[in-house]
């Protein structure tokens, strides 16, 4: 069952570790219901998203010229998340 507020950091790297600015990144879940979720990252390839602690969401991240990818996480208790989506070309 979801619980309380947190912030889930999405930070958003190509291949090398260098940050992507401007990837669209999405968020869906099957554990909450939610509207539509999405934002670009900025300069440093970094995205701050509002969920509900304790579920299980997807993050799915595409940019000109990479593949799009996708990963799922769960966030528990904790008050912020942190999240890595590596894009390749």
């Amino acid at each position: 069952m979801p619980g309380a507020a947190t912030i889930i950091r999405v930070h958003v790297l190509r291949e090398g570790g260098s940050p992507v600015p401007d990837a669209r990144v999405m968020m869906t879940s099957r554990d909450v219901d939610l509207p539509d979720i999405a934002a670009l990252s900025d300069h440093r390839g970094e995205v701050r998203l509002g969920a509900f602690k304790n579920a299980e969401y997807r993050i799915t991240c595409t940019a000109e010229g990479f593949e799009t990818t996708s990963r799922t996480i769960t966030v528990g208790s904790e008050d912020t998340f942190e999240a890595v989506v590596t894009l390749v070309r």
